[in-house]
């Protein structure tokens, strides 16, 4: 009878812990359940709220105040994107349909340079390097040099014609000085210290003036980029928008098509890309999270802008409203360490300069297109420099 009641016992204590058992088992699943009908909340709550904030910049950035029921019409540039950083990190895009393309076509050393600084391609797939030294070398893709000339306190230099915009923030200087190294004219930009330059497609020059190689800014400073027009107009001084000061230290220089594109250096680790209309409006501006230290910038006959970072040793490849197409990694060409870049339109090639005597050559998208596109602008490219003696 013991027995009997010791197994009755046993059966019901079994039963007892099976149902504690599924009871435990459902109370986890049911809080499971809670806990993910909670997250998916939370999830959706932060998508509508980030949604929100995003149509919220567009719309705020996009329409006009007042009783314009019109829609909202888009202004590339015109939106700050910090917001979608802060959120989701750096938008990448890469060009659909292969539309940007890059590969190696050539690269050669010469054992005649130091440290290239500085490239100037001419039209017939040659260029002019400058080193360290006083002297300015004209060499072909044959990894020969055909020609050299000296040039003194060359701080940076563009091409018009068959001359050199050559500035000197030692002497405090303008030069156009001829292929065989004759100065044909000077002008002074003192008190001011000339740093990048370039010649638009139009003939104007672009130079980017300070008035202190530093970071530190008073009221009094000065930092701009001044336009003189091809017509010998009055300069425009790139400076301010709006009362507000635009640039920090600018020091290079660039444009396409009626855009002026900037890199504004801000401290030794930081600086961003501005891009400007010709009347001072901040159009975009492009910078990244970390060291962005870039070197040099120039733009494709596509409009396409290149920003040369020497901090990651890329290549950033931006849209003409500021948004990041392509990102060419120099360390896949077994590039380490670039220092200067430019874009030769006639060939659509792109030279890139190391800190050793080396420099890579590369080919950019269709060819043919780039042909077809620069004899438009065989006209401009032709034009006799002689005639503009009365400004420069």
């Amino acid at each position: 009878m013991a027995n009997e009641m010791d197994k009755s016992y046993y059966m019901d204590y079994v039963e007892y812990c099976i149902d504690d058992i599924e009871k435990r088992g459902n109370d986890i699943i049911n809080k499971t359940m809670e806990v993910k009908t909670e997250l998916i909340r939370f999830v959706k709550e932060r998508q509508h709220r980030d949604r929100s904030v995003i149509e919220e910049r567009f719309r705020s950035g996009n329409h006009s105040r007042g009783n314009n029921t019109s829609p909202a019409i888009f202004r590339p540039g015109a939106i700050d994107l910090s917001s979608i950083n802060e959120l989701y990190g750096d938008i990448l895009l890469s060009y659909e349909n292969g539309k940007f393309s890059i590969s190696t076509n050539k690269s050669f050393e010469y054992k005649q340079i130091t440290n290239i600084r500085l490239i100037i391609p001419t039209n017939n797939s040659k260029a002019w390097i400058y080193d360290d030294s006083n002297e300015g070398v004209k060499v072909n893709q044959l990894g020969s040099i055909e020609k050299s000339i000296f040039i003194d306190s060359v701080e940076h230099a563009s091409r018009q014609g068959n001359e050199f915009i050559v500035t000197s923030s030692e002497m405090l200087t303008i030069r156009r000085i001829q292929e065989n190294g004759t100065i044909r004219s000077e002008m002074t930009t003192s008190p001011l210290f000339p740093l990048g330059t370039h010649v638009t497609d139009d003939g104007d020059i672009l130079v980017c003036l300070v008035d202190r190689n530093d970071f530190s800014l008073t009221t009094k400073s000065r930092r701009l980029i001044m336009i003189y027009h091809h017509m010998g107009i009055i300069p425009t001084e790139l400076e301010y928008e709006k009362g507000n000061r635009i640039f920090t230290l600018p020091n290079r220089v660039t444009s396409s098509k009626k855009s002026v594109i900037a890199i504004d250096v801000q401290s030794r680790t930081r600086s961003r890309i501005l891009c400007l209309s010709h009347n001072g409006k901040i159009l975009f501006e492009f910078s990244r999270q970390g060291h962005f230290c870039p070197c040099d910038v120039c733009a494709t006959l596509d409009q396409e802008i290149l920003v040369l970072d020497e901090a990651t040793h890329s290549i950033y490849v931006l849209n003409i409203d500021g948004l990041v197409l392509s990102t060419v990694r120099l360390s896949d060409f077994c590039i380490e360490q670039p220092t200067t870049m430019a874009f030769d339109t006639r060939n659509n090639e792109l030279w890139l300069g190391h800190s050793s005597n080396k420099i890579t050559i590369f080919t950019i998208g269709d060819v043919s297109k780039s042909e077809k596109v620069q004899s438009e602008l065989e006209p401009k490219e032709i034009t006799n420099v002689e005639s503009e003696e009365t400004w420069f």
